[in-house]
């Protein structure tokens, strides 16, 4: 994954259902290539044709298996974007 994306590959492309590679790899618990695409600036905000990010269908599969590591990291990687997002909101208003 990591020599596609650094080949170019849109990490925001979307399918027919218009779910990115970050919904797939929750979709199938893949703590690796969830940390792999968040490192390489996925959009955490992009919904799928349901309406649900990445992190709402992980807390949504929760009860199918062991991916609570993945909601650790959505869940940071959600808090650090809204942390930088207030830093730049606040500098603009100055």
């Amino acid at each position: 994954m990591k020599c596609l994306i650094k080949a170019g590959a849109n990490i925001e492309a979307k399918d027919r259902y218009e779910e990115t590679a970050l919904h797939k790899a929750v979709k199938v618990d893949r703590e690796d290539s969830v940390q792999i695409l968040l490192e390489a600036g996925a959009d955490l905000q992009a919904k799928n044709f349901e309406g649900m990010t990445a992190l709402d269908l992980a807390k949504e599969l929760e009860h199918t298996g062991p991916n609570l590591k993945i909601i650790d990291l959505l869940t940071a990687a959600m808090m650090e974007e809204s942390s930088h997002n207030t830093v730049a909101q606040v500098a603009a208003d100055i």
